[in-house]
């Protein structure tokens, strides 16, 4: 965090320069930490033989160190929503099939790639708790809905409600 104090009759001028003159006052960090749940859940999964594919909005980076948290293994495939992107239809399939996260993902792309991950010939579970997962969570071969801090539009997409 910084600061600048401007005299008044400066104020009007000093918001045009907004980086000028910054007095450094400290350093915030954030931190969404992981549910204690989750790691046991995603080993879980792989016991059972199902492969995980983690989406976020976070960086890559960032992305795969939460990953590599969570049980998957430091060199997981990254792939981002732009490279997606970038593909048509068909070609997103390609960097999905091997794929274990996907970062810097907006909330109208989790269809997209839901889809993607389907034509890539995974069989697909999608949860989600919001109002913006709904469409991927119908799309998805089981679509989950979390019921606890959820949305309706979430649950009633939803084939699975965990209501816990």
């Amino acid at each position: 965090m910084a600061q600048r104090r401007l005299a008044a009759e400066e104020a009007a001028a000093g918001l045009d320069k907004p980086h000028e003159l910054l007095e450094l006052i400290g350093f915030a960090s954030l931190a969404d930490t992981p549910r204690a749940s989750s790691a046991p859940l995603v080993d879980g999964l792989g016991e059972a033989d199902v492969r995980p594919v983690m989406l976020t909005g976070d960086h890559p980076g960032t992305a795969r160190a939460v990953a590599v948290i969570l049980g998957w293994s430091p060199d997981v495939t990254v792939a981002t929503s732009d490279e997606l992107a970038a593909l048509d239809r068909a070609g997103r399939a390609r960097p999905l099939k091997d794929c274990g996260v996907v970062a810097r993902v907006a909330p109208e792309q989790k269809l997209q790639i839901v889809e993607a991950l389907r034509e890539a010939g995974r069989v697909v579970a999608m949860d989600g708790d919001g109002a913006n997962d709904a469409a991927a969570i119908r799309a998805a071969d089981v679509g989950v809905g979390i019921a606890a801090r959820g949305s309706a539009a979430a649950r009633n997409a939803a084939d699975l409600v965990i209501t816990q």
